[in-house]
């Protein structure tokens, strides 16, 4: 599935906290981190490291960036970037939320901003309900989006030296304006989205899991956990029922344990399913 995925032209990245028993202190739990990269609506996989330094990252691509990358603007995704390794695109979306949460401060220039973003997001979603994709797509985002998109920097300029920078609407237009080229860069990416809450989407189940059973017993089970969650959530991806799924995979390993590993990952197994169901409305 890795190998699949580094192949892709464009991914989406983010990653969460994760607490890990330590097993040389009774007692005692260190923080880790679980990193999620996907092909938006196909595949994704996790890693798992014990810091959120850019080592994880760098092990994980092992010099196989893809050409675009997809984040919320951490520090070390963007530094990919700046390195040559990676073109940082930017989530309309995380920059959105930030004036959503200053909205109070300054309530009439929060909600200009506000409703060009969405502007911004009804244009995609009108565009998927027509199934625009491709050429059609990065035709149609210079005509409709970018004038919406650079008159929003206009406004962010101006208000900038009017706002105290501590504030949370300093920080707003601050994180805004220092991620504008990523946050226009969707424009011309036919397989960029407008934001990343498809990545941020897939650690929803581990945010909402860790309050019940609240930290991995081992340090060697993290990696164990990545990889289950990829299986899964990249079912869900797919269409894929994760149960179906898992229980097929394990009894064909229990009759062939040296089947090719490319044969057996959800994207395999649905597009085996649908070659099946193909055939069958065809001699039926």
């Amino acid at each position: 599935m890795k190998r699949q995925l580094l192949e892709a032209t464009l991914l989406q990245a983010d990653e969460t906290t994760l607490k890990v028993k330590n097993p040389e202190v009774k007692g005692k739990t260190s923080t880790a981190y679980i990193w999620t990269y996907g092909i938006p609506n196909v595949e994704v996989v996790f890693d798992f490291t014990m810091g959120r330094s850019g080592d994880g990252p760098k092990k994980f691509f092992d010099g196989k960036y893809p050409p675009y990358l997809q984040s919320d603007g951490y520090s070390v995704y963007k530094s990919m970037d700046q390195c040559g390794l990676t073109v940082s695109v930017g989530c309309w979306a995380h920059a959105r939320r930030k004036f959503f949460e200053a909205r109070a401060e300054q309530p009439d220039f929060a909600k200009l901003v506000l409703a060009a973003i969405q502007k911004l997001f009804r244009i995609e979603r009108k565009a998927g309900e027509k199934q625009i994709r491709g050429k059609e797509l990065v035709e149609l985002r210079p005509k409709e989006a970018l004038p919406i998109i650079e008159t929003i920097r206009e406004f962010l300029e101006a208000k900038k030296p009017h706002v105290v920078p501590e504030s949370g609407l300093g920080d707003a237009i601050k994180y805004a304006l220092n991620n504008f080229e990523a946050l226009r860069r969707y424009v011309a990416v036919p397989e960029a989205h407008i934001s990343n809450n498809i990545a941020e989407g897939s650690l929803r189940g581990l945010v909402i899991g860790r309050k019940n059973w609240m930290f991995v017993g081992h340090p060697a089970a993290g990696p164990r956990a990545a990889t289950i969650l990829s299986l899964i959530e990249t079912c869900k991806r797919l269409g894929v029922e994760p149960y179906r799924y898992l229980k097929g995979v394990i009894a064909e390993l229990a009759v062939n344990p040296t089947r090719v590993p490319e044969e057996l990952t959800p994207r395999a197994w649905r597009d085996r399913a649908e070659a099946e169901k193909a055939a069958e409305r065809a001699g039926g």
